[in-house]
């Protein structure tokens, strides 16, 4: 879980770290489960690199490490609070539900 912790500038530095990063924990610490379970741990990297892909917004600046839980979303809109349509960016243009 300590690769999601780091902040990368583009999901696509996120992607390849993911994938570098367990590898070389693999090869480091259970290099036989590398030889072995090749397919599983890349499976693995796929679902690691999805669920980055839904939680964390580089772009953004909306982190883990930025907004460390959701506690509220069950009284009030979370990430809707901002992006609502109604709210306005310097150049006129609206913060989308999109």
């Amino acid at each position: 879980m300590e690769i999601f912790a780091v902040d990368y500038d583009t999901e696509e530095q996120a992607d390849s770290a993911i994938a570098a990063g367990v590898m070389e924990y693999y090869n480091d610490y259970f290099p036989e489960t590398v030889v072995s379970n090749k397919s599983d741990i890349e499976q693995a990297i796929a679902g690691m690199k999805d669920l980055y892909s839904k939680n964390i917004f580089p772009y953004m600046k909306a982190s883990w490490n930025v907004y460390p839980d959701q506690i509220g979303h069950m009284e009030y809109n979370g990430c809707f609070r901002c992006h609502n349509d109604r709210h306005e960016a310097a150049d006129g243009s609206l913060i989308s539900k999109d």
